[in-house]
C-alpha cells in the first residue's frame, strides 16, 4: 500500500509493505501479494519460485477487497515493471504498466523460467516490448491490452506457451513477434494498427498454431511467416485491411498449412508466397477484394497445394504462379478476378460463379467498416432462409469431417458443415474463453460439499475404546461454499472427508487458515471452503425444459493426454481437477436424454453448464 512501510510484516492491510519489491523479495510458494491503488515507481524482480500447487501471485487489488485501497495499480518509469529471471510458477494479474525504459515492461527470461501466467494487465507506452519471453517455457499470456510499445509481445526461443485473447495495437514494430520458438499457440487475439506486421513467425520456429485471430489495419502484412519457419498452422483467422498482404510466407517457409482463413481488402495480395517456400498447403480460404492478386506464388516456391478456396474480386489475378513448379489446384471457385488464373490452370472440380456471400459489407454497408465486425461471408443457403443456395456448398474435394470442418460452419444458423465440404472460410463454433478471475486466497467455493465436522470435547468412549465426541456431524455447504451452524458451543473444531458430486475433494480451509478452528464462547465464526487447485472444471448438467439438475449423468472430459468420465451428483455437478490450461472436449450422456457435446477452454477454475433435452 502507498501508506505502508517496508519495516512491516506485510501480512495485513494495517501492516502492509510500502513497495512491491519488498513483497517480491519475501513471497514464498502459496503467497498472494495484493497491491493497493496508486502509482509505484519501481522495478520488481521476483526472488522466489512457487510450486505447481502453490504458485506465487501478484494481484492488483483494484476493488480494494484486500487492501482497502480501490483504484488503478500503476507501475511506471523504471527499467522494467516485472522481471522474472529463471523463476517458475508465478502469476501477474491486473496491473497497469507504463513508461518503462528497458527491454520490456514484463520480461521473463532463462530456461528455468516456466509456468508463468500474465493475465488482465494494461501495458502501454514502454520503450521496449510490452511483454518479452526469452528461452522460457509454459507461459500463458491472456486477456491483456498491449499498445504503444516497441513490439506488443515478443517471444524469443520460447517453448510450449500460449497467447490467448489479448488486444494488441498501435505498437511501433510488430503486434506479436515469435522468433526461434516452438509449440506456441496464438489464439483469439485482436491485433491491429501496428506499424509493421500484425503477427510475425520468424526463424527456426516450428509447430506453432496461429488460430482464430482478428488481424487488421497493420502497416505491413497481417500475418507473416519468414526465414525458415516450418510446420506452422495458420487457421481460422480474419486478416483484412492491412497495408501489404493479408497472409504471407517468405524466405524458405516450408511445410506450413494456411487453411480456413478469411482474407480480404488488403492493399497487396490476399495470400503471398515467395523465395523458396516449399511444400505448403492453401486450403479452404475465402479471399476477397484484395488490391493485387488473390494468391501469388513466386520465386521457386514449389509443391504447393491450392484447393477448396473461394477467390473473388481481386484487382489482378485470382491465382498467379511465377517461376514455381508442382502447383496443384482444384475445387476452387474463382470469380471476377483479372484474370482468374495466370500461369496455372483451374484443375479438377473448380468452378467460376458468384459465391453468394450473405452480406459481406454488413448492415453498415461498408466492407471492413466497424472493424469488420458486421461483415458476413456466410454462404447463401435455402436451408437457412436465403433465396438461393451457393454453388460452393457441398462442392469441395473431400468430406467435411475428413477436413475437420464438421465442427465449423458456412451457414448463418451455425449448423456444422456435413457431407461434402463447402468451399471457402468456415466460421468457428467455439466459444472464446472468458477472463479468468484473479487468484483468490479462498480458492474456488464449491456448492453442496459434504464434510465431517467434530469438536475436541469428549463425553466418553465406545465399546472399542474409541472416543465419543460431544459434537460430531456430517453436513454440507450451501451454494456459495458457506454454512452457518447455530447453537454450537465453544470448542476447537476439525473439518475432514470432503466430497461433492461423488468425488473426494482436496480442499483447503481458507479462513481461518489453520485447524483446529477455535470457536470462542458466545461468538460466531465463518469458515469458507475452497478448492486448492490452479485449474479445474465444474460441469453442471441440467434438464433443458425444467433447468433442474440431473444426477447420474455421464460426463466425459478429454483432450490429448487426458480422458476422464465421471457421474454427476445430486446437484447435477461433476468435478474435474487438477487440469492443465488447455481446451477440453465435453461429452454428456444420460438415459432418456439426447447426448450433448461441447468444448471449453480451462484456465483457472471454470464452470460449464450443459443442458440435455429429453428424447
Amino acid at each position: 500500500r502507498k501508506i505502508g512501510s517496508d519495516s512491516n510484516d506485510g501480512l495485513s492491510p494495517d501492516n502492509a509493505f510500502l513497495t512491491i519489491q519488498k513483497a517480491a523479495s519475501v513471497a514464498q510458494a502459496g503467497d498472494i501479494v495484493f497491491v493497493g491503488a496508486g502509482t509505484y515507481q519501481e522495478k520488481i524482480e521476483i526472488q522466489n519460485s512457487g510450486t505447481a500447487q502453490d504458485p506465487i501471485a501478484f494481484v492488483a487489488d483494484t476493488e480494494g477487497t484486500y487492501t482497502g485501497d480501490k483504484g488503478e495499480v500503476i507501475i511506471s518509469g523504471k527499467e522494467y515493471g516485472f522481471l522474472i529471471d529463471n523463476k517458475s510458477y508465478i502469476k501477474i494479474y491486473g496491473f497497469k504498466i507504463e513508461n518503462t525504459t528497458g527491454t520490456a515492461a514484463i520480461f521473463v527470461k532463462g530456461n528455468l523460467a516456466s509456468e508463468i501466467e500474465i493475465v488482465n494487465n494494461v501495458i502501454s507506452n514502454n520503450l521496449g516490448s510490452g511483454i518479452r519471453i526469452d528461452q522460457s517455457s509454459d507461459i500463458l499470456i491472456s486477456h491483456n491490452e498491449i499498445f504503444s510499445n516497441r513490439d506488443g509481445i515478443f517471444l524469443n526461443g520460447a517453448l510450449s506457451s500460449s497467447l490467448i485473447k489479448n488486444k494488441i495495437y498501435s505498437n511501433l514494430w510488430d503486434g506479436i513477434k515469435i522468433v526461434d520458438s516452438s509449440s506456441i499457440t496464438v489464439k483469439f487475439n485482436e491485433v491491429f494498427s501496428n506499424q509493421e506486421r500484425g503477427i510475425l513467425v520468424y526463424g527456426n520456429s516450428t509447430n506453432c498454431e496461429i488460430l482464430e485471430n482478428t488481424v487488421y489495419l497493420n502497416q505491413l502484412d497481417g500475418i507473416q511467416l519468414s526465414n525458415q519457419p516450418n510446420s506452422i498452422l495458420v487457421f481460422g483467422n480474419k486478416s483484412y485491411s492491412n497495408s501489404e498482404n493479408g497472409i504471407s510466407l517468405k524466405t524458405s517457409s516450408q511445410g506450413n498449412e494456411i487453411s480456413s482463413n478469411l482474407v480480404y481488402l488488403n492493399q497487396k495480395s490476399g495470400i503471398f508466397l515467395e523465395d523458396d517456400c516449399q511444400n505448403n498447403v492453401i486450403l479452404l480460404n475465402t479471399i476477397f477484394e484484395n488490391q493485387e492478386n488473390g494468391v501469388l506464388v513466386r520465386g521457386n516456391s514449389n509443391n504447393i497445394e491450392i484447393k477448396n478456396n473461394i477467390i473473388a474480386s481481386s484487382t489482378l489475378a485470382g491465382i498467379k504462379i511465377e517461376n514455381s513448379t508442382s502447383i496443384e489446384t482444384g475445387y476452387n471457385d474463382l470469380w471476377q478476378n483479372n484474370p482468374n488464373y495466370d500461369g496455372i490452370s483451374a484443375g479438377a472440380g473448380s468452378i467460376s460463379t458468384d459465391p453468394l456471400f450473405v452480406d459481406p459489407a454488413g448492415p453498415d454497408n461498408i466492407l471492413g467498416g466497424n472493424n469488420g465486425a458486421d461483415d458476413s461471408f456466410h454462404l447463401s443457403q435455402i436451408a437457412t432462409g436465403q433465396a438461393t443456395t451457393s454453388l460452393c456448398v457441398n462442392s469441395g474435394s473431400d468430406l467435411a469431417s475428413n477436413l475437420g470442418m464438421d465442427q465449423r460452419t458456412t451457414r448463418t444458423d451455425n449448423v456444422g458443415d456435413s457431407q461434402v465440404v463447402d468451399m471457402g472460410f468456415h466460421y468457428s463454433l467455439e466459444t472464446e474463453p472468458p477472463l479468468p478471475p484473479p487468484p483468490d486466497p479462498f480458492g474456488l467455493p464449491i456448492s453442496d460439499t459434504t464434510f465431517d465436522l467434530r469438536g475436541e470435547k469428549i463425553v466418553g468412549k465406545d465399546a472399542s475404546d474409541e472416543p465419543i465426541y460431544k459434537y460430531s456431524t456430517t453436513t454440507s455447504t450451501d451454494s456459495s461454499g458457506e454454512l452457518i451452524l447455530p447453537d454450537v458451543e465453544w470448542d476447537f473444531y476439525y473439518f475432514s472427508d470432503f466430497s461433492a458430486g461423488g468425488q473426494s475433494l482436496n480442499l483447503v480451509i481458507s479462513y481461518p487458515s489453520l485447524m483446529p478452528i477455535y470457536l470462542p464462547p458466545d461468538s460466531t465464526t465463518t469458515v469458507k471452503l475452497g478448492l486448492k487447485v490452479e485449474n479445474s472444471l465444474t460441469v453442471e448438467v441440467l434438464d433443458a425444459s425444467t433447468t433442474e439438475p440431473l444426477a447420474f449423468a455421464s460426463v466425459r472430459v478429454f483432450k490429448t493426454g487426458y480422458d476422464q468420465i465421471k457421474l454427476t451428483g445430486n446437484d447435477g455437478k461433476a468435478f474435474f481437477l487438477p487440469l492443465e490450461v488447455d481446451t477440453y472436449s465435453i461429452e454428456v450422456q444420460m438415459t432418456g436424454y439426447a447426448s450433448s457435446t461441447d468444448s471449453v477452454f480451462v484456465s483457472g477454475n471454470v464452470e460449464k453448464t450443459i443442458y440435455l433435452s429429453k428424447l
